[in-house]
């Protein structure tokens, strides 16, 4: 792939014989289509095309929360979708071909935001999750918070943004969350769209 700088007739988007021009974040890029391959794929690739699976299945439903998430110039020239994808696919555990997601390192965000540490009690149906506002720095009161469950048995996501950092609590009530097995994560944004990294809060039965 080869990136265009200027020429006389400027850039171009398209596909012109076997070459295609596009444009992404003010980068005009010039690659050739790429060439079918009659060989098998070799195990190492199949690994790999499982753990790319993997990672891309699991996070495709928080695709705007991932946006937010990595907003941030760290991620470079990539999208933070693929930037998300790329730091989990480092972490994907397991042996080919069965690969399975290490919840504990899953990170739906990055940033310079202070982050929280939340402890989780449930009665019933019902939730109550506890922080501390330490005013750590990069830390506001008014920093939202994003309350992130995912249900194992049916492979859902359900995300909360309604509590702030000076809360310091937050009850979901009864009801809101169908029974089941959860992961948790939590994250803050603040009003400049800023996150903090994503903290793990454990797991839970509802």
């Amino acid at each position: 792939m080869g990136i265009y700088i200027k020429g006389a007739f400027g850039a171009f988007s398209g596909k012109v014989g076997n070459l295609v021009g596009s444009n992404w974040r003010s980068i005009t890029y010039l690659r050739s289509l790429p060439k079918r391959s009659s060989k098998p794929a070799t195990e190492k690739q199949l690994a790999h095309r499982a753990k790319f699976s993997l990672a891309v299945k699991f996070l495709s439903p928080l695709r705007d929360l991932i946006n937010l998430g990595y907003n941030d110039k760290s991620r470079g020239t990539m999208t933070a979708f693929n930037k998300a994808t790329d730091v989990l696919l480092t972490n994907i555990e397991g042996t080919y071909p069965d690969y399975s997601v290490p919840f504990d390192k899953v990170q739906f965000s990055t940033g310079g935001v202070g982050s929280i540490s939340t402890s989780l009690e449930t009665s019933g149906g019902a939730i109550e999750i506890n922080w501390k506002n330490f005013g750590a720095l990069g830390a506001n009161g008014n920093d939202q918070g994003v309350l992130v469950f995912y249900r194992e048995e049916s492979e859902d996501f359900f995300v909360i943004q309604e509590a702030t950092r000076q809360d310091e609590h937050y009850l979901i009530e009864e009801g809101t969350l169908p029974t089941g097995n959860y992961h948790f994560w939590s994250l803050l944004t603040n009003e400049k769209g800023q996150c903090s990294k994503t903290v793990y809060g454990g797991t839970l039965t509802v």
